[in-house]
This record gives structure tokens, sequence and C-alpha cells, in this order.
């Protein structure tokens, strides 16, 4: 609010006496205007400015309120748009990423690489047929499902050295590609790495009527 400066006009009659008063002319004549001006209060000035008004109070009160309800409603929408951003880049990795090691063209291995060896059997109490049935199962199954060697294994034979022996000979095949042919045959598809397999399906099988005797196990590169 502005303060305006307040005036004060005092009437101060010189000559007071009843003629004066019955002479309206004589008494403007005679008389004597004073202006006073009053100061306003610098304190009061600032009071004024410094308070503000109860609107603008309950303002200020409503403004704060409505931005805490803003911050409170923005944290949980940018944290679901983070998770729902993380969620659809897995999808999106997922859907795109191919693997470059499951692309392969399986009529392109056409190397041979095989190996054959033998095992003795703990005990045989079955026929022939069904220790042969056993274990060229087992040796199928034991390669096909190797991350390392199941796409160049193609088949196992197995076969009693006579009737009622407990000693099995096997036969394991496989086919390379001729590219990195020479890494496939010392590393990947190496005696060492496909006797380890073979070991390991030993270390797994449970005792029983056809099992393996692990110390029994012998195997060699076949010469082509």
């Amino acid at each position: 609010m502005e303060q305006q400066d307040a005036e004060v006009t005092v009437y101060i009659p010189e000559n007071e006496s009843p003629a004066a008063h019955r002479a309206g002319s004589d008494v403007a004549d005679s008389a004597k205007y004073l202006r006073f001006e009053k100061t306003p209060d610098p304190g009061q000035a600032e009071r004024t400015q410094e308070e503000p008004s109860w609107m603008d109070r309950m303002k200020e009160h409503l403004n704060a309120k409505i931005w805490r309800c803003k911050v409170w409603m923005v944290i949980p929408v940018v944290l679901l748009l983070i998770v729902a951003v993380i969620f659809i880049s897995l999808a999106l990795c997922t859907w795109m990423h191919k693997d470059e090691d499951e692309n392969y063209d399986k009529s392109l291995f056409i190397v041979p690489q095989n190996f054959n060896g033998s095992f003795q059997i703990t005990s045989n109490h079955s026929s022939g047929n069904q220790v042969l049935g056993y274990f060229e199962d087992k040796l199928n199954t034991v390669y096909k499902s190797s991350p390392a060697l199941g796409r160049y294994f193609i088949r196992a034979e197995a076969l009693l050295s006579s009737e009622g022996s407990a000693t099995v000979l096997y036969q394991l095949m496989f086919k390379l590609p001729e590219e990195n042919l020479e890494e496939l045959r010392n590393f990947t598809v190496s005696l060492e790495v496909v006797k380890n397999v073979f070991r390991q399906f030993l270390s797994d099988q449970e005792s029983g009527d056809m099992s393996v005797t692990p110390t029994s196990l012998k195997m060699s590169l076949m010469l082509r």
C-alpha cells in the first residue's frame, strides 16, 4: 500500500475581536495560514513491505504443497520408465542376438576323425545285445550333448570282444570341416578332449550290473 504525506492546515486568527467575528472579510484578510507536512514513518513502511498479506501467505503455502505433490508423482513415473527401458533393452538384445557358433552348415563337415578303444564292465548278467544297445545309447547321448563336440559327432558303435566277455570295444566317429582343420584336430576334437568327455561320463555313472570300471578305459586315434 502506498503511503501519502499528510498535510495539516491550521488557521490562526491574528486579532480576535467581536468586530473581526462580525466582519468575515476582515477575518479573512487578517488571518494567516500555516501548513505542516507529516513525515511518514520509515519503520512502518518497511514493516508494510516485509509483512505479506494473508492472501500472499496462502498462495505460497498452496504452491509449496502442490510442488511437493508434483515431485512425489514424478519420482515413481521416472522409476517405472527406467525399469521399462531396461526390460525393453534386454528383450531386444535377446531377440536380435544370434550366436555365430550355432549357425553352421553340417554339409561342410566332410573330414573324418575317428577314435576307438575298449573298457570293461563290472559284471555281465545281461545278454550281448542288451550290453551293446545300452552302451551305444549312452555314448551317443554323451557326445551329442557335449557343447564342444556335439556338432562334429556322427555316431558311436559298440561290440563285445567275445560272447560273455566283460570287455566292450567301441568306436567314435566325428566329421570336421576343412576350415580350421588343424586347429580342430589338435585342440577341439583331439584325443585328450574326447577321452575327457568319456571320463566325465564314467565319473557320473551309477554303479550297477553294466557300470564301467574307470581305470579300464582305453582310447586311441584311428589313422586313415
